[in-house]
């Protein structure tokens, strides 16, 4: 059963906690974005979503380059801004409601 359907709460994420999710997914995402080029995730809270935004505007400063997070709905993709600029204008890689770079 889904978390959300179940009435469950979730508890938010200690300073701690936070900080070490942080430098530990912003590292795994540069792994990431460097071998593959983007990055895809789903979250199940509005909260975790921020985190990933975090996550992808830390990755650019350690990547020293402009990084982009899309999300829609559940799903957030993480890439590098220049593989937007370079796709074809009739193809949007994500289509999204919002952005964070």
């Amino acid at each position: 059963m889904d978390a959300d359907m179940s009435g469950a709460r979730h508890a938010p994420l200690h300073q701690d906690a936070e900080t070490r999710f942080l430098i530990t997914m912003s590292e795994w995402v540069s792994q990431e974005l460097v071998a593959k080029g983007s990055v895809r995730v789903w979250v199940d809270r509005p909260e975790n979503r921020r985190l990933f935004q975090e996550v992808a505007r830390r990755v650019g400063e350690l990547l020293g380059r402009r990084v982009v997070s899309y999300a829609r709905g559940r799903e957030i993709l993480i890439m590098e801004e220049e593989l937007i600029d370079s796709s074809s204008e009739d193809e949007d890689p994500c289509p999204t409601s919002e952005g964070v770079g």
